[in-house]
């Protein structure tokens, strides 16, 4: 519960950031909130399945968030291997990770464009 409450602090002052228009202290904050979330999520009881499945899409999104498409990624499919995993989680997740391979297109797109 503490790490969860701190990433939600954090992930608060990442959204006042982010509509301020500051971008870049946003998407920091945003990483940190994740890193808390990522650690609620591993001291959580396995046999909690829908508060686990809430705490997994919760970390990959603030990852997603904060532009860290490859931790989103790692920690969606770590969540996904769960055979315990809720289905609603398991779902979101899925949407999730079709966003990461979205933006990560988007971004080598950009990349190789500006090279030429």
């Amino acid at each position: 519960a503490e790490h969860h409450k701190a990433s939600e602090a954090v992930a608060i002052e990442a959204q006042q950031k982010f509509r301020a228009g500051n971008a870049a202290d946003a998407a920091l904050l945003y990483a940190k909130a994740a890193e808390l979330e990522q650690q609620a999520l591993a001291v959580l009881d396995a046999g909690k399945t829908r508060t686990r499945g809430i705490t997994a899409v919760s970390a990959v999104s603030l990852w997603y968030k904060a532009a860290a498409y490859e931790r989103a990624e790692q920690l969606a499919h770590t969540a996904l291997a769960d055979p315990a995993l809720a289905e609603f989680a398991r779902a979101d997740l899925r949407n999730l990770v079709q966003a990461i391979w979205t933006e990560t297109t988007k971004k080598a797109a950009l990349e190789r464009h500006s090279d030429e």
